[in-house]
C-alpha cells in the first residue's frame, strides 16, 4: 500500500500541463492510473460535499481537492467539512493558489497536506 509520504512524492515528481481545474483533474486521474493509485472520482460525502478523489493510502481514505483559484477561507471551510465526515482520514490539497502552503496541518483532530503546482499553466 502506498504511504502518504509517497504519495506526496509521487504528485510533486509529476509535470502538469492544465489550463483549469477540470484538466489538472484529469491530469492527476491519469497520474493516479499510471502509478496503480486506487481512487474514486467526485466522491459524494453528502448532499454538500463533493470531494474531487478519494485515495486509498496507508493511513485510510484521503480526500484529495483541487484548487487553482479561489479563496484561502472557502477553502478552508471546505475542508472542515470534509474533515467532519467519518469516512475521510485526512485532507490533500493539490494546486497554485500562493496561500497553499499557508494552511493548516491539522484540523478536527485529521491531518492536511498539500503541494503546491508552481508551474503548468497553459
Amino acid at each position: 500500500m502506498i504511504t502518504i509520504d509517497n504519495f506526496g512524492d509521487i504528485v510533486a515528481s509529476h509535470k502538469y500541463r492544465y489550463s483549469n481545474e477540470k484538466e489538472l483533474q484529469k491530469c492527476l486521474e491519469e497520474l493516479f492510473i499510471a502509478k496503480n493509485i486506487p481512487f474514486e472520482r467526485e466522491v459524494r460525502l453528502s448532499n454538500k460535499d463533493i470531494v474531487d478523489f478519494v485515495v486509498e493510502l496507508d493511513i485510510g481514505r484521503i480526500g484529495v481537492e483541487i484548487k487553482i483559484d479561489g479563496a484561502r477561507n472557502s477553502l478552508l471551510r471546505q475542508i472542515s467539512r470534509y474533515l467532519g465526515h467519518e469516512s475521510i482520514t485526512a485532507v490533500f490539497v493539490i494546486g497554485s493558489p500562493y496561500w497553499l502552503n499557508n494552511l493548516p496541518i491539522q484540523l478536527n483532530d485529521k491531518g492536511i497536506y498539500r503541494y503546491r503546482i508552481l508551474t503548468g499553466i497553459f
